[in-house]
């Protein structure tokens, strides 16, 4: 059963720690839209708290043109997704969620809103296109591919994966612009997407990913492989920071997550 709650009273209820009587799943307001989140979690009590990635969300949102094909790749409940399909009716947003409730949930905030341009796909990016296990967390802003160990795993359920370029070759569909936050997965889906980052005709002009070493670390690679390998396809990485854009450093690393690579 899904409880609305006016945002007000729910941050009320967040800062007098009065959170675990409340309802799970509540509606904010968030950017000038209205989302479905999952009170109990850390982006939804973010969000409805209006603190979440606000200087980064500012800056990708400044980045985005009218004709942009934007892929939110771990879209979550759509912090990302649906603000941007709102503030820009003309591109197009294509969000990858693989956890069947919270698919459900940027669905109907996506009815809500009434979004004719926003695509929710319920599936794994990866390296290669089939099915894979996934672990969803407690928490399911920390869940992936597998268990990273950030968070309990609540349950293992199998998925449908897809690398980026079988997904760009079967829709003949291509984005302009990627945010992705795969959960230490990120190495797998750029893998998956070599094909398309090695073409300078189709490749993203700008492309944010959250990189942190603990997650990566359980994939085997590290930020530092994957600054190589998106400076070897012209990117350079850069974080926001105070709401200024500074050059990613290796004094950065595992303060600042979310790096923007651009070209």
């Amino acid at each position: 059963m899904i409880s609305l709650l006016n945002p007000r009273n729910f941050a009320y209820h967040l800062r007098t720690r009065r959170l675990r009587r409340g309802p799970e799943i509540v509606q904010v307001d968030f950017l000038d839209t209205r989302i479905l989140v999952k009170a109990r979690e850390d982006v939804g009590r973010n969000m409805a708290l209006g603190e979440f990635e606000l200087d980064d969300l500012k800056y990708f949102f400044s980045k985005i043109a009218g004709n942009d094909v934007i892929f939110d790749i771990g879209a979550n409940v759509g912090a990302y997704s649906v603000p941007m399909a709102k503030s820009f009716p003309t591109a197009k947003v294509f969000a990858f969620e693989p956890i069947p409730l919270n698919y459900s949930l940027i669905l109907a905030s996506s009815r809500i809103n009434r979004l004719g341009n926003l695509f929710i796909i319920e599936q794994c990016l990866s390296d290669e296109s089939g099915t894979n296990s996934f672990s969803i967390a407690e928490d399911s802003a920390y869940s992936s591919m597998i268990d990273t160990r950030r968070k309990g795993v609540s349950e293992t359920v199998s998925v449908r994966t897809a690398s980026l370029q079988d997904f760009c070759n079967e829709n003949d569909c291509y984005p302009t612009v990627i945010k992705m936050d795969v959960e230490g997965a990120e190495m797998k889906v750029l893998k998956g997407a070599e094909a398309i980052f090695s073409e300078k005709k189709i490749s993203p002009r700008m492309v944010m990913i959250e990189l942190y070493d603990q997650n990566l670390r359980m994939f085997g690679t590290s930020i530092d492989e994957i600054v190589s390998l998106m400076n070897s396809y012209g990117y350079s990485p850069n974080v926001i920071i105070d709401g200024i854009k500074k050059e990613f450093l290796r004094d950065h690393h595992n303060i600042y997550y979310n790096v923007f690579f651009e070209k």
